[in-house]
């Protein structure tokens, strides 16, 4: 997706940055440290930037703010097609189960590959297992018109610039609101391959690295803190 910002001569751009202040303030920080005017980066060129370092932090972060629940109840057609269409911010699978009530389910810890699912003669780890065909869910037993499954899953944020649809707020962004170094970082080095300055873009890479790096490192400690941690195997390891 794309992200415009317009030149601060236009006649829209008042309204855009009183609307995207937070968007706004932030594009003024990679302009300033990159130390450029409007004539030679432009405000779309940032925007561009911009948004080149958020696709590159949501595959790389595994942070819980970036989890999302979704509850799906099965159609017509998906049961015909055993499909279970797969959120469109979605970018890493969590946790597949089907809701049995009452805070009850059934989970589905293994996932085979695609030729695997289909042949009746591969061995199969378990009775309950999945498969990933295109942006969809295949599932073992198949899916049943009326079942509620619950996706839990690593997501992409709302748009950059995306507002409320009631009152045109900026709508929270955690990447860009509260983790804005990162998201700094990977402006710069964007900006910086632009500028042809190699030098400065590899170093700017790694420091986006580090500080994706330190945010799931400690999101890893978080993990084991509190509790002891075991893991429990659903068969035999020999």
């Amino acid at each position: 997706m794309a992200l415009t910002i317009p030149a601060s001569t236009d006649s829209t751009y008042t309204a855009y940055k009183v609307a995207h202040p937070a968007l706004i303030n932030l594009a003024d920080d990679i302009r300033d440290w990159l130390n450029r005017d409007e004539d030679t980066v432009s405000n779309n060129l940032i925007g561009s930037f911009m948004q080149k370092a958020a696709d590159d932090s949501y595959k790389s972060l595994r942070v819980p703010p970036l989890e999302a629940t979704l509850l799906v109840t099965i159609s017509a057609a998906n049961a015909a097609a055993n499909n279970l269409a797969i959120p469109g911010n979605f970018t890493e699978l969590i946790r597949l189960a089907k809701s049995l009530g009452s805070n009850k389910y059934d989970i589905y810890n293994d996932k085979v590959e695609l030729t695997s699912f289909d042949d009746d003669y591969a061995h199969k780890p378990n009775y309950k297992y999945f498969t990933r065909k295109g942006n969809n869910l295949k599932l073992n037993p198949p899916v049943i018109e009326g079942e509620i499954y619950e996706l839990h899953y690593y997501r992409r944020l709302f748009a950059l610039d995306a507002l409320t649809t009631d009152t045109s707020v900026e709508i929270y962004n955690w990447l860009r609101d509260d983790n804005e170094k990162a998201f700094l970082f990977g402006a710069l080095r964007y900006a910086s391959v632009y500028l042809n300055d190699m030098a400065a873009a590899d170093t700017y890479e790694k420091m986006f690295k580090s500080e994706i790096d330190s945010l799931n490192t400690e999101e890893k400690r978080r993990l084991v803190r509190g509790a002891n941690i075991r893991t429990i195997y659903t068969s035999a390891l020999v």
